[in-house]
C-alpha cells in the first residue's frame, strides 16, 4: 500500500519551504516497489521493510528527509547520490560504519541520526559541513573524532556508548547523569564560533 500525503492544513505559512515539503512527501509500506512513486517526492519514509529493495533510492534526486529505521541495513551506499538531503534517519539497522563514500555528497545534510546500530567509530563526515544534530546513541563508540569539519555541529548525542573521556571539545553543557569514569549519558551542546 503506498499513499501520497495530503496537503496538511495547518502548514506554517512562514516557512514555505517547510511548506513545500509538507505537501511533496511520500509514505511506503509493505511491499509497494519504490518505483511506483513520483521523482519529486521530497520526503520518503521506509521502516522496518528488511526484505525491500531499496536500490531504486538513486532516482529521488530531490529527497530532503529520508527515514530508513529498522530495514537491517549494513551499508549506506544506496543514499550516497541523494545531494539534497538534508536529514538522514539510519537508526535501528546494522551499520558497522558510517562509509566517506555514502557522503562524499551530502554537503547539504543536517540531521544525522543513526542510533542502535553498531559503530565503533565517528567517521565519514567530511563533507558534512552543514551538519547540526547528531545522535549515535547505543553504538560502540570509544571516542568522540572525525568531527573538525562539521562547523556547523551544535548536538552530538551519545548515549550508551563506550567514552570513557571527553577531550577537544568546546562545551557548553553536558546532560546529566554521568559518572567520572565512563560516561554512561552525554548530550553535547557545542558553542557556536564567533565571527570575525
Amino acid at each position: 500500500q503506498k499513499s501520497i500525503s495530503k496537503p496538511n492544513q495547518n502548514l506554517n505559512n512562514s516557512d514555505p519551504e517547510a511548506n513545500q515539503l509538507a505537501e511533496l512527501s511520500a509514505l511506503c509500506e509493505l511491499d509497494e516497489p519504490l518505483e511506483t512513486l513520483p521523482k519529486d517526492v521530497e520526503l520518503i519514509e521506509l521502516k522496518n521493510l528488511p526484505q525491500a529493495d531499496l536500490k531504486e533510492l538513486s532516482k529521488f534526486q530531490q529527497a530532503k528527509k529520508l527515514v530508513l529505521t529498522m530495514n537491517q541495513l549494513t551499508s549506506l551506499e544506496l543514499v550516497r547520490d541523494l545531494g539534497k538531503l538534508r536529514e538522514l534517519y539510519v537508526s535501528q539497522n546494522k551499520l558497522t560504519r558510517l562509509d566517506p563514500k555514502a557522503f562524499q555528497k551530502l554537503e547539504e545534510l543536517r540531521i544525522l541520526h543513526a542510533d542502535l546500530n553498531f559503530l565503533e567509530k565517528i567517521e565519514g563526515l567530511e563533507k558534512c559541513k552543514k551538519l547540526e544534530i547528531l545522535k549515535l546513541n547505543g553504538n560502540r563508540i570509544k571516542q568522540i573524532e572525525g568531527l573538525s569539519q562539521c562547523t556547523a555541529l551544535r548536538t552530538l548525542d551519545l548515549y550508551m556508548n563506550q567514552i570513557t573521556e571527553v577531550s577537544g571539545l568546546s562545551l557548553i553543557h553536558i546532560s546529566e547523569p554521568t559518572r567520572p569514569l565512563y560516561i554512561s549519558y552525554a548530550v553535547f551542546c557545542l558553542k557556536k564560533k564567533k565571527k570575525k
